[in-house]
Order: C-alpha cells, then structure tokens, then sequence
C-alpha cells in the first residue's frame, strides 16, 4: 500500500466508526431509575449544590466490555482492511437486526 492508500484507509476507519458510533455503544447504554435519580440529588445536596437533575432520567454508558475495546483498537491499527475485521463484520450483522 502506498502513502495515499493507507490515508484513505485511516480515514475510512474513522470516519466508519463516527457514522456508527451510536450502534457500537447503544447495546451499553441504560437509562437511570428514579430511585437512581432521587439518590444523587441528595448526594448533590450534601455537597451544597441545588437539584441539578429536576424531573430528568439521565442517560448513562456502562462500562465497555474488553471484547469491544480490543475490536476497536484492532479496527484502527490493524493492517487488514476494515471491511474484513470483526467489528465491522458484527455490526453490519447487527445493524441489520431490528431488535439490536
């Protein structure tokens, strides 16, 4: 590969996972109980500060998984094309799933 062949080919890996982002983390996303609400309201209180949260469920990210880390990293530096590593090949899979 030349020079210009592995910049369009970083540049599609990023750009890939930018258009993708929401795909690759929703399955790692969960919404905040009241209850988990009403906790960290009196946590914020305690340190003076006022209702910060009001009526809102706040949208939170568990932690990542290992597997998924290290499919991103092998998707940005690996030498092999994109379209042929795992994260790419699973998410074209789950995309296509409904309920994903």
């Amino acid at each position: 590969m030349n020079k210009e062949e592995i910049k369009k080919e970083l540049i599609g890996r990023y750009k890939y996972i930018y258009e993708n982002a929401s795909f690759i983390l929703a399955p790692y996303m969960y919404q905040q109980t009241k209850e988990e609400r009403e906790r960290l309201n009196r946590e914020l209180k305690k340190l003076g500060y006022r209702d910060l949260i009001n009526n809102k469920l706040l949208i939170s990210l568990k932690a990542l998984p290992k597997s998924l880390l290290l499919d991103l990293e092998s998707f940005l530096l690996s030498d092999i094309p994109f379209k042929e590593g795992n994260l790419y090949k699973n998410l074209e899979i789950q995309k296509k799933n409904l309920d994903y």
